[in-house]
């Protein structure tokens, strides 16, 4: 389980990429990317491999995730060592309702994985 936050700033400018994953945020990656037809075969639930979820932002906290309402976009990244799948999510415009779940299902494990962990911070 773990949770980095890497700054990428350049001058004034910083953006946050607030990277998740954890055997949770794994099986909830696997669960929102098979809500696709093309990914089905490859993120089944007894399929093996690492999931990991990435929030860009301009702040340098990741408890401002809390509040769901200021998320935009979700980076998903999925691999089993042989294939990957890198699918960003916006949140504002999923309408499919199983979509919608899963996602939900993510961010509160994303939540979770927050109030467990500290976060490693790395400057780049």
């Amino acid at each position: 389980m773990k949770i980095k936050t890497i700054e990428f700033s350049h001058g004034p400018v910083s953006i946050y990429a607030h990277s998740f994953e954890s055997e949770n945020i794994t099986m909830h990656v696997k669960e929102f990317l098979s809500t696709f037809k093309l990914f089905q075969t490859l993120t089944h639930e007894l399929s093996p491999g690492i999931g990991r979820v990435t929030i860009c932002s301009t702040d340098q906290s990741v408890i401002p995730f809390e509040h769901s309402d200021k998320i935009g976009t979700l980076h998903l990244h999925f691999s089993n060592g042989r294939n990957s799948i890198d699918q960003d999510v916006v949140l504002s415009a999923l309408q499919n309702p199983e979509k919608k779940i899963a996602v939900n299902r993510l961010i509160n494990a994303i939540r979770n994985l927050i109030q467990l962990n500290k976060p490693e911070f790395v400057s780049a």
